[in-house]
């Protein structure tokens, strides 16, 4: 019976099994880390390899960074830039006008909590809307407080224009997707509620009552 040859790694006198890409596990790994299958982490004269930062003398961490500029890299793309301006004091928001201490992506906490939620830091409203104008709620819609009682406002603008509450299985749907433009002009009255059965004669019922309920005249045959 012919054995099959062990596949063995590709660098010259390397005897490892082979793992991938032509490489044992050691190569290969040093291959994914570094692009190089020969590279590793200490210096030929063994000792630890430094940071390839230019005046940076800390130990290799990654990417050819050591841990400072390594997390820099991580957290801005760049392994220079700090959270700290050249001038000492803390780097400040990068919407034009804020204030704020940077939190992360160039943002203070709350540009940073608006872009996460809305793709957009400068334009993005406040979950706590100007005093009486309601809040958003978690999910994006405007509630409000009428009579003493917390209401959705896109439900309460097309009550207002019904001139009467909302039917059990009515809900109010934003044409353009966004959950708090409640112009009426943006609102549609939808109703989810279907019939109970699937017999022609439960159906006609059904949208009888159903035409009966927003004002139609029916006249049966």
């Amino acid at each position: 019976m012919i054995k099959r040859k062990m596949k063995t790694c590709s660098i010259e006198g390397c005897d490892g099994k082979y793992e991938g890409l032509g490489y044992c596990k050691k190569h290969y790994g040093r291959f994914k880390k570094h692009g190089d299958p020969l590279k590793t982490l200490r210096a030929a004269n063994g000792e630890h390899k430094g940071c390839k930062v230019e005046g940076c003398e800390g130990k290799h961490r990654g990417l050819g960074y050591c841990k400072k500029h390594y997390g820099r890299f991580k957290k801005h793309g760049d392994p220079l830039k700090t959270l700290t301006a050249v001038k000492g004091e803390h780097e400040g928001c990068k919407v034009e006008g804020c204030e704020g201490k940077h939190n992360s992506l160039g943002y203070c906490k709350k540009h940073y909590v608006r872009f996460k939620k809305h793709g957009d830091p400068g334009q993005a409203e406040n979950l706590k809307a100007a005093k009486g104008s309601g809040f958003l709620t978690k999910g994006g819609y405007r509630k409000i407080t009428v009579d003493g009682k917390n209401i959705f406002q896109h439900r309460h603008v097309m009550q207002l224009h019904l001139g009467r509450e909302l039917f059990e299985g009515e809900n109010v749907h934003h044409i353009n997707g966004v959950r708090d433009d409640n112009r009426l002009e943006n609102l549609e009255l939808w109703n989810t509620s279907q019939p109970a059965g699937q017999r022609v004669e439960d159906k006609i019922k059904f949208y009888i009552e159903f035409l009966v309920q927003y004002g139609y005249e029916v006249n049966k045959l």
